[in-house]
């Protein structure tokens, strides 16, 4: 009885943790980011998650209502005149897409360092830490951040990530000194067994 009961209890814990699906898409990402943003690694040691998403990147208030509706001009100005993404909206897989990524919004991702495939290392911090951090000045709180992380380029926040048969979708943050970051919903593909980057939504840009 008591076994089962111990069984009961975990089973919520485990349906809502990371995947190696998750894990990949994550890293796929900040690859990507590393190169937009031209991050030299002689210059950066690690990069800096918060193990969840922080309240200062709304994630309930993303736009998935316009997202599902057929509001293609919205659609079309998110994805930067993309139309890839106009294609995957007519696809009957993207509300499936999209109505699995709501459903997870509240999930804690409770991110784990080793578990990321990166050539630079991955330093996790509590999201709460960076929050209370936060809640001050900003340029106060930017030189306390970099004062304990000298050597990273900012921080980044993941979402929990939506999935349909073949496709992926995730919010991320990405967040730096002054006032340099962008947010968004990157949408992924899956192509022989990998998965690949397929169109970037634009929530917010410094």
């Amino acid at each position: 009885m008591i076994r089962y009961l111990i069984i009961i209890l975990i089973l919520p814990v485990i349906s809502k943790s990371q995947t190696n699906s998750d894990y990949e898409i994550y890293s796929l990402i900040l690859s990507e980011q590393i190169t937009d943003w031209e991050l030299s690694k002689d210059t950066i040691s690690y990069i800096v998650i918060t193990d969840n998403l922080t309240k200062f990147s709304e994630a309930n208030s993303l736009p998935i209502d316009l997202l599902i509706e057929h509001n293609y001009r919205f659609a079309y100005e998110l994805s930067g005149y993309n139309d890839k993404f106009i294609d995957l909206k007519k696809n009957n897989e993207f509300d499936k897409l999209v109505k699995d990524f709501e459903s997870k919004l509240n999930y804690n991702t409770d991110l784990i360092a080793d578990s990321f495939n990166l050539d630079i290392t991955v330093k996790i911090i509590d999201n709460r830490k960076i929050e209370k951090l936060f809640d001050s000045k900003i340029e106060q709180a930017w030189r306390r951040f970099y004062k304990k992380n000298p050597s990273s380029p900012g921080y980044f926040e993941f979402s929990k990530i939506g999935y349909s048969d073949k496709y992926a979708i995730v919010y991320f943050v990405h967040r730096a000194y002054p006032l340099i970051g962008n947010g968004g919903l990157e949408i992924l593909i899956k192509e022989n067994k990998k998965w690949k980057q397929f169109v970037f939504l634009t929530i917010w840009n410094n």
